[in-house]
């Protein structure tokens, strides 16, 4: 990356980290009670390249054995995958059903319930295609 003090949000910065994401980074929509919540992460040897990602979205970072790891969820996490998206490539599609997924909260359950259940199904099928790749 260029200049640690270089904002973040410049193109460069939003290009570099979104190559990173395509990399590296997981995405689940976990169940949690009744719900499913949106989760982000990723694990580095590098400390600095996972703060870049808490700098800009918030989230931990947590050591674990020879590496870190760095999880944001909910709210944060469907704000990196917004701010993310438009640079992505390999993750794009599996992203924009996670921010399908999102959109529906605060509905009625029982009026988005179909919904719901497709884009669930949607993102495990792509998750599985995404990582059948690699």
């Amino acid at each position: 990356m260029s200049d640690t003090n270089e904002p973040l949000t410049t193109l460069y910065n939003m290009a570099y980290l979104a190559g990173y994401f395509d990399a590296k980074a997981n995405i689940n929509l976990s169940p949690v009670g009744q719900r499913y919540q949106l989760t982000v992460n990723m694990a580095h040897r590098n400390f600095d390249i996972l703060n870049m990602f808490k700098t800009a979205y918030g989230g931990n970072i947590t050591p674990n054995q020879n590496t870190y790891i760095y999880q944001v969820s909910a709210t944060k996490a469907e704000n990196m995958l917004r701010n993310l998206l438009p640079h992505l490539i390999l993750k794009k599609e599996l992203v924009e059903c996670a921010l399908d997924y999102r959109s529906l909260v605060g509905f009625k359950a029982e009026d988005v319930a179909k919904e719901k259940v497709d884009l669930l199904n949607l993102f495990s099928a792509l998750k599985e295609l995404l990582y059948e790749k690699s």
